[in-house]
């Protein structure tokens, strides 16, 4: 079942696209990692997924209904944080979870269960103000826990804080899953962050989703390829294509799918026997930093 289900949802700022006709599938019980820079329009579709803007044009499906026509029930159902979260300095964490209690009409025993999800709960009577950042991170997705959501939206959780602090939210993001089934979607412009929670991913930039599928079919983008150094490149490239081989030919080198070693060793044979002069076989991998590049234009983070 797909949690979120969006049909050319598209936002215009005068005759700027923020967000161009995306259809995102995000499936139940997945960590959705939405990827891409900095104003590629991450924010602007989870604003629109929460109801906090409305679309130019397409629509919007969350837990099998459409958001314009169920609003308070689907957002009765989904937990979010986006940006920095809001707080009362002054107030203890449990305090703080109390007043948000109190307006999400939740029991008041989920206060100690969310604290003890965020790891929060010998913290819990310390004023916020004398929290650090990752803690308050914590606090705040706590908060957005307390209506034991079917969903969980968080817009760059980790955004500003150190490693230690990344670490800790990245932990808490990966068990989330187990919490009542829930589903979470997590924006992100690092690539390496999203590759260590998501199993889904949705890779945006410029307005457009230029990638949607799993992890792992990110990560077979990133096999080892065969480059081979060969005199006269441009012909020998023809004679691979012509033996119905799947290469790619650059300024220099030819480059195969399989950079298998014994597959390897067949290209070498064939092309001596052609009497291509062969002088450098090399097995390179992309990383999915490189891929990241490749399907951007812009590099692992920005």
């Amino acid at each position: 079942m797909d949690i979120i289900k969006t049909n050319q949802l598209t936002r215009k700022y005068g005759k700027q696209y923020a967000v161009n006709n995306i259809n995102l599938n995000v499936k139940e019980g997945s960590i959705y990692g939405f990827l891409g820079p900095n104003g590629a329009g991450k924010s602007t579709t989870i604003r629109m997924l929460l109801g906090l803007i409305k679309p130019t044009t397409g629509s919007v499906q969350i837990l099998g209904k459409d958001l314009t026509k169920h609003r308070m029930e689907i957002l009765s159902q989904v937990g979010s944080l986006v940006e920095a979260p809001s707080y009362y300095g002054h107030l203890t964490g449990y305090e703080n979870l109390e007043a948000a209690r109190r307006l999400l009409g939740a029991p008041k025993s989920r206060i100690t269960e969310v604290l003890n999800i965020v790891r929060l709960n010998k913290a819990a009577d310390k004023k916020v103000k004398n929290y650090s950042l990752g803690m308050k991170q914590r606090l705040g997705i706590a908060t957005a826990l307390l209506n034991k959501p079917k969903l969980l939206i968080l817009d760059e959780p980790t955004n500003g804080l150190d490693p230690a602090g990344i670490q800790e939210i990245r932990e808490l993001i990966k068990a989330m899953p187990k919490h009542d089934n829930m589903t979470v979607i997590i924006s992100s412009h690092l690539l390496s962050e999203i590759e260590q929670m998501a199993d889904q991913v949705g890779i945006i930039n410029k307005g457009e989703l230029i990638f949607q599928d799993s992890i792992d079919v990110l990560k077979e983008k990133s096999k080892p390829k065969l480059h081979i150094g060969v005199n006269r490149a441009d012909q020998a490239f023809t004679f691979l294509k012509e033996q119905g081989y799947d290469a790619k030919l650059t300024d220099t080198r030819v480059i195969m799918e399989d950079a298998d070693p014994v597959f390897a060793e067949k290209i070498n044979y064939t092309l001596l026997s052609e009497g291509f002069r062969v002088n450098r076989l090399e097995e390179v991998k992309q990383s999915l930093e490189d891929i990241f590049i490749e399907l951007t234009g812009v590099g692992e983070s920005v």
